[in-house]
């Protein structure tokens, strides 16, 4: 609950923005890259830099999407994973926080089991009062199933929060394959 009162509240902060709200839908363009995955991004300065990675599979896309608000009041990071069965031609600036694992980064480094009832688990991984070890993929799977998740399950969400660096942009760099993402 706390969560979803914080997002709430980045939520307010970010759409108070200048004239563009991270929930209105911006156009996009796909680019192929080498691997056969297509990448996008959307920067709106001061208020978020989003880009999102989409790997095919036999029936649909498996995609990792990275936002960065860029506000003082938000500088918080998000790393999530979703299935989509077709490329979107818009997008918003937001997090779109589908029912799954997923990491964030701002304070401190945590990871997040949520249903679509918007309850979860969390864990401080890194920083923070006190820190745990990172959810090993056993036990992100124990936990989406226990919830009754029905999603993409594991990622390596962490790896991805640190690769992409200062910049969700290098989320379509050549570091960043399906393997070393870690899904299935």
């Amino acid at each position: 609950m706390k969560y979803y009162i914080f997002l709430c509240a980045v939520t307010i902060c970010l759409s108070g923005c200048g004239d563009i709200s991270i929930d209105d839908p911006q156009s996009i363009k796909w680019k192929n890259l080498d691997d056969g995955s297509y990448f996008t991004e959307i920067k709106v300065p001061d208020l978020a830099h989003v880009a999102e990675r989409c790997w095919p599979t036999d029936r649909d896309f498996t995609c990792i999407r990275v936002v960065d608000g860029e506000s003082e009041e938000s500088r918080m990071k998000y790393v999530e994973i979703q299935n989509r069965e077709e490329l979107p031609d818009r997008s918003n600036l937001s997090a779109e926080f589908p029912a799954g694992y997923s990491c964030r980064s701002g304070y401190f480094v945590s990871e997040s089991v949520w249903d679509r009832t918007y309850k979860n688990e969390e864990i401080n991984t890194l920083g923070g009062k006190s820190p745990s070890p990172e959810w090993s993929r056993q036990d992100v799977e124990t936990k989406l199933s226990k919830m009754a998740v029905d999603g993409p399950g594991y990622f390596n969400c962490i790896d991805i929060l640190q690769l992409t660096g200062p910049t969700p942009s290098n989320l379509a760099s050549d570091n960043i394959t399906r393997d070393n993402a870690g899904f299935r």
